[in-house]
């Protein structure tokens, strides 16, 4: 990469900086749709899939920066709201490409901020000066496009060819059918109404398909208990819908938490494994139904075996050839 042509561009002279959001009270808002952003370090900034009649909705294709506490700074492709933490920079020229090198920047250029430096403060984000390339004293938008795309492109080739060569040799022949209640142990999760609950350490686990199924984090209720390291799987709402937790947990009643009979530990490994393969045959089994005690039992799995038992060892080893699985 050659720097000749770089300079320094200060961050209001570039973008139209919209600094602050209009949620303020975020345990107000019920689930749904519309994507909120908050000042998580985590997940592109996404918190939480919400409904939305009050708040204004931002277009997509922007990048969203945190001006308190985290300085998280992403692009975001889709529409969503934000809380009053969150700017936003805009400019015609903003791809996604372009804005993953631009995130990569202003982080750069935010990290000499010492800790306790608010971005909202008066002036503090605005002059906030990043070093791009430039062409005719402008960003040069399209070399910073070409330069991300390109690494876009080989990584994308060099996924397919290894998933390609690793994966989809699969011998089926050792496959069978098998009642999900009779492999799972399984067990409904425990209401818990929002006006009940407080923050806490604890992953609150419902039906949403987002975010892996989790809702908030709160303390412990009166009938909570505690699992972990177990899969969940939606009973009504986004029905079948299955994800696997690591560490402790704790389940409403829109879900059903399941573990492995035999006492075999449920690793990630096992439970990215048994994810889709769960969905898949619950949505075949239990259109339009309910899971409940009753109609849980409707549901098959294929999975391979061995010696008359689960290959639970082949699955995870299956996992573990796909190509970066560790960073799942």
């Amino acid at each position: 990469m050659e720097f000749e042509n770089w300079k320094m561009f200060v961050l209001d002279k570039t973008f139209d900086v919209s600094k602050y959001g209009d949620v303020e009270n975020v345990r107000a808002l019920k689930p749904g749709n519309v994507r909120y952003i908050s000042t998580t370090r985590f997940n592109n900034g996404l918190s939480k899939m919400v409904s939305n009649t009050d708040y204004v909705v931002e277009k997509g294709n922007c990048i969203t920066i945190g001006i308190d506490g985290s300085f998280a700074t992403f692009y975001q492709p889709h529409d969503f709201i934000r809380t009053t933490n969150i700017a936003v920079l805009r400019n015609v020229n903003l791809n996604k490409f372009n804005s993953l090198f631009i995130c990569t920047v202003i982080k750069a250029a935010i990290s000499k901020y010492y800790y306790g430096v608010k971005l909202k403060s008066t002036g503090v984000l605005e002059s906030t000066e990043i070093l791009l390339p430039s062409k005719d004293d402008h960003p040069d938008w399209d070399y910073m496009t070409d330069y991300i795309k390109a690494i876009y492109d080989k990584q994308k080739e060099t996924l397919k060819s290894k998933i390609d060569r690793t994966i989809y040799n699969i011998d089926f022949s050792t496959w069978k059918e098998e009642k999900l209640t009779t492999l799972f142990e399984y067990q409904r999760g425990q209401r818990y109404t929002k006006e009940a609950q407080k923050p806490g350490p604890y992953p609150y686990i419902s039906s949403t398909e987002e975010n892996n199924g989790v809702d908030a984090h709160v303390v412990l209720g009166p009938r909570s208990k505690v699992y972990k390291d177990c899969l969940t799987m939606a009973n009504s709402g986004s029905r079948g819908v299955t994800f696997y937790h690591e560490g402790e947990f704790i389940a409403s009643d829109h879900v059903t938490v399941l573990w492995i009979k035999s006492g075999r530990k449920m690793s990630k490994e096992l439970g990215l494994f048994l994810k889709p393969i769960i969905e898949k045959n619950a949505s075949r089994y239990l259109y339009n139904k309910e899971i409940n005690d009753d109609t849980i039992g409707e549901i098959d799995l294929f999975l391979p075996y061995k010696d008359g038992e689960p290959d639970w060892d082949y699955m995870e080893s299956f996992i573990k050839k796909i190509p970066n699985s560790d960073l799942i």
